[in-house]
């Protein structure tokens, strides 16, 4: 009985983290768009730009409870067969670790909202943002790696949690440094990479729940 209801537990983790993953993609990628087509209210040179400090608030909420729902999904990664090949636990437990710091950061702005930008009071912020951003990108690849060369996850599949890392430091970073709507657009493309990812973890909870 014990064999039989691991795996079954399992798959059912696996699948709920699946589509907490493709709801937290989606969040991302309309909170980037509202950003990008909202109406400024406020000065470029203000942190809750475009918005004003409320709305910026309700933004940040949503960004966190989409660091949480991809987190969701790292947890299952970490916890899946198909990351058991070197460096793929660790890897993953070094992206959860990072998408941690990343929702922290987005309860953080909400402070901010009304701070001058870049300023002072902002650039801690801005460089656990970094921190975050990095280790993430570095625990994908890791990941990646071991999903791999475990050889579990066959397809497009095989390969989507290391192309989530790649993307960190060939459009999401690049995107970023080229400003506002540069930065949103980059995000809201790795967005969407998150979704296979889900999709990913859909297929691979009905591969260990047979």
């Amino acid at each position: 009985m014990t064999e039989i209801a691991i795996p079954r537990t399992t798959a059912s983790l696996t699948r709920v983290a699946g589509v907490a993953t493709i709801i937290g993609a989606a969040t991302g990628i309309v909170g980037a768009f509202v950003l990008v087509l909202a109406p400024p209210v406020v000065d470029s040179d203000v942190f809750s730009y475009p918005l004003d400090a409320t709305g910026r608030a309700i933004a940040q909420l949503s960004f966190f409870l989409n660091h949480v729902l991809l987190a969701l999904g790292l947890i299952a990664l970490a916890l899946s067969p198909a990351s058991r090949a070197r460096p793929g636990r660790l890897g993953a437990w070094i992206a959860f670790g990072a998408m941690t710091l990343l929702g922290v950061c987005e309860l953080w702005a909400i402070a901010l909202a009304e701070s001058t930008y870049p300023s002072p009071e902002t650039a801690p912020l801005d460089a656990a943002y970094g921190i975050a951003s990095i280790g993430l990108g570095i625990g994908l690849v890791l990941a990646g790696i071991g999903v791999a060369r475990t050889r579990l996850w066959t397809g497009w599949a095989r390969w989507v949690v290391l192309v989530l890392g790649v993307l960190v430091f060939v459009v999401v970073t690049p995107g970023l440094m080229l400003g506002f709507v540069g930065g949103r657009l980059a995000l809201a493309t790795w967005m969407v990479a998150w979704v296979f990812f889900g999709v990913a973890l859909l297929r691979d909870g009905e591969r260990v729940g047979r």
